[in-house]
């Protein structure tokens, strides 16, 4: 698959890719191994079989714009990471260019018996500016951090920093510290490297917690810790309007069920105008934020509520 065919492919798309925010974008290539279902794959040569180590995750940033300019660079210089995601309209768009069962190049491999690439870590090439990171946004970050959350429970990687490392105060870790050292870390911190990506100002507290805020909109295949929070208020509405028909399987998983019956939730309470008006475009950030604390409504909000609870609470409908 050429860039130009993968970025068409990610500019056609209706939805986000990553996470299970859109449609799964059809495999290219024969390589077998384990690739992520929501990545375009434009496939690049590794740099052989993993030998050894604890598993780990290397966070770059490309110094670039564009995941375009970033691939154009790999196929020149060889450098391939395992994944490229760039955040653009407010989604991560993932592009997998190895399985996670080889090692990928985009480290140096300093001349002693210590491996970096071959090291068991999965390489991430974040699109962007070291410089910029500490103003990247939560959203970014918690897309980030469910790519993460793919790659640990598909390698054993832990969720934390390894031994050793800091972001805002980076150094370099010994050769044997670093392979046999297990979790996250960014290139700064590798042996025998030189660059400074992906900067002091990286959260990487962000990427390894779970952030159960309202913070994204929710569509049909979405996970995590907001949709779990979300799918309980939802429940919680439909016991307080006696309407056990409207309760959801608290699963962490957006569904049709979580988008029809957050809007029915979020209509009771006074929001909107009509539910499908609600549900249209998924469950925004401000319909959680209300469904889950409606304390947060405005008196428009609370009046209407008063009639819509009046006919449709401890009423279900017939069959």
């Amino acid at each position: 698959m050429s860039i130009e065919q993968a970025l068409a492919e990610v500019v056609a798309a209706d939805e986000p890719l990553l996470g299970g925010e859109g449609r799964a974008v059809p495999a290219q290539g024969s390589s077998s191994g384990t690739w992520h279902p929501f990545a375009v794959r434009v496939e690049g040569r590794s740099a052989g079989a993993h030998v050894g180590g604890g598993w780990k995750i290397t966070h770059h940033t490309t110094e670039g714009t564009t995941a375009a300019g970033a691939i154009a660079a790999y196929r020149q210089f060889g450098g391939w990471p395992h994944f490229t995601a760039e955040w653009r309209g407010g989604r991560l768009r993932l592009f997998q260019h190895l399985p996670l069962e080889v090692a990928a190049r985009a480290l140096v491999n300093p001349p002693d018996r210590w491996e970096t690439n071959r090291a068991r870590t999965i390489q991430i090439e974040h699109v962007g500016f070291a410089r910029a990171t500490g103003r990247w946004s939560i959203a970014r970050y918690a897309a980030i951090g469910r790519l993460s959350r793919w790659i640990e429970e598909r390698t054993g990687c832990p969720r934390r920093v390894m031994r050793g490392v800091s972001f805002p105060h980076p150094r370099r870790l010994s050769g044997r510290g670093f392979q046999v050292g297990a979790g996250h870390h960014g290139h700064v911190h590798v042996p025998g490297n030189d660059h400074t990506d992906p900067g002091r100002g990286f959260r990487i507290a962000l990427v390894l917690r779970e952030i159960r805020r309202p913070h994204r909109v929710l569509r049909n295949g979405v996970q995590g810790a907001d949709v779990i929070a979300f799918q309980r208020a939802v429940n919680a509405r439909a016991n307080g309007c006696r309407r056990p028909d409207r309760r959801l399987s608290v699963d962490g998983i957006v569904g049709p069920n979580t988008i029809v019956n957050g809007a029915w939730a979020a209509w009771i309470l006074g929001v909107g105008r009509t539910q499908a008006d609600l549900r249209r475009r998924g469950i925004s950030a401000r319909v959680q934020r209300l469904v889950r604390d409606p304390t947060l409504r405005n008196k428009t909000e609370k009046h209407r509520a008063t009639g819509r609870r009046r006919r449709h609470c401890g009423k279900p409908p017939r069959r």
